[in-house]
């Protein structure tokens, strides 16, 4: 019978430490779609602000700017609420040693991940090959 493997178990070894894992329900199609809509909004916004500076190149570089901090930020802020619904377990720790709560009983926690952390995880979650030989 037919079952559906949306989920992975990825090893994490490169910032956990050995035996570390994590486990992730992948990121569907309509997810994906919904991160290109949001680029592809802020990149219409951008050429907006751009053509309405004109010839002014000071004020250009400083609409630029603003908009890829304010896209980056967005898209960041997606990941992280991403994350909280698909990572359904890991054995991590905090710096201390002592393990980091279930992302299903403190979301929050993933305020502490490293940015290394988070890429291990937005690799699992997509499609990346790589991310599930480390």
């Amino acid at each position: 019978m037919p079952q559906r493997n949306s989920s992975t178990r990825v090893m994490t070894p490169t910032v956990q430490g050995d035996d570390s894992y994590v486990v992730v329900r992948k990121l569907t199609v309509g997810e994906a779609q919904e991160v290109m809509r949001e680029r592809q909004r802020h990149s219409k916004e951008a050429r907006k602000a751009l053509q309405q500076a004109g010839e002014d190149q000071a004020l250009r570089d400083i609409f630029k700017e603003e908009s890829q901090a304010d896209a980056a930020y967005e898209t960041f802020d997606w990941a992280v609420r991403r994350f909280a619904d698909h990572i359904l377990s890991w054995n991590w720790v905090l710096d201390d040693g002592t393990p980091m709560p279930q992302v299903k009983d403190d979301p929050s926690i993933l305020a502490q991940l490293t940015s290394d952390e988070m890429k291990v995880i937005s690799d699992a979650l997509g499609s990346n090959e790589d991310a599930a030989k480390n």
